[in-house]
């Protein structure tokens, strides 16, 4: 037997380090720091926020995605059926919110008119209807009708003291009341001083008077 050949041969099944899959880092060796984050992946001081920094729909989407045009589902105009405050204050704000400031009154008057269903107030406008400012004047007629602050907190006054007993265990009822409770104090505080007509016209009615005495 050829020792000096055997020595030289290698095993098959003998693994030498050379042999073994070796993980390639063309700049650095494996055990040294990673590389800093692209910069794209590093937030810049602008996009930082604190931990307690306020929630925001900006914490969502960022300031360029977001969407500059409303797609929901197209707000309508509703009718003034009644001559209810309520009604014609949403009536109002959604006039004030979806005509276009540069459409003529004419225009505005039309869209009006189709949306008063109530005798009177059609009567209000058809007064109006050769006027320079018809929608304008309209407008104006029907807020001193139905549009004053202390009229709506009058019929929520109303509508609290002429309301069904709450029956006890009645959760449902109980909390619709304190809603309308909080409603009405909250319209109360937005009228201004004591001593105004409106509010000692408020002192005055017999609702409030009976609310007192609770």
């Amino acid at each position: 037997m050829n020792i000096s050949s055997f020595s030289h041969e290698r095993s098959p099944f003998a693994a030498q380090y050379s042999d073994l899959p070796q993980l390639k880092y063309p700049d650095r060796s494996p055990y040294s720091l990673p590389r800093q984050l692209p910069e794209f992946m590093v937030p810049t001081q602008d996009q930082r926020r604190p931990v307690y920094a306020e929630y925001s729909s900006d914490h969502l989407l960022p300031s360029s995605t977001q969407e500059k045009i409303y797609r929901g589902p197209a707000p309508t105009i509703p009718c003034l059926t009644f001559p209810d405050p309520r009604e014609f204050s949403r009536l109002r704000i959604a006039l004030e919110n979806m005509l276009p400031d540069d459409v003529t009154e004419r225009f505005k008057f039309q869209i009006l008119t189709d949306h008063l269903k109530l005798e009177e107030a059609l009567l209000v406008a058809d007064s109006y209807s050769n006027s320079r400012f018809p929608f304008s004047n309209t407008m104006k007629a029907l807020n001193k009708m139905y549009g004053q602050p202390h009229q709506l907190a009058l019929q929520r006054i109303a509508e609290l003291m002429d309301g069904a007993n709450i029956r006890s265990g009645d959760v449902n009822a109980f909390r619709m009341f304190g809603l309308q409770v909080r409603s009405l104090v909250s319209m109360l505080q937005q009228l201004g001083h004591k001593g105004t007509i409106h509010n000692m016209e408020i002192m005055t009615n017999p609702h409030t008077a009976a609310l007192n005495n609770i």
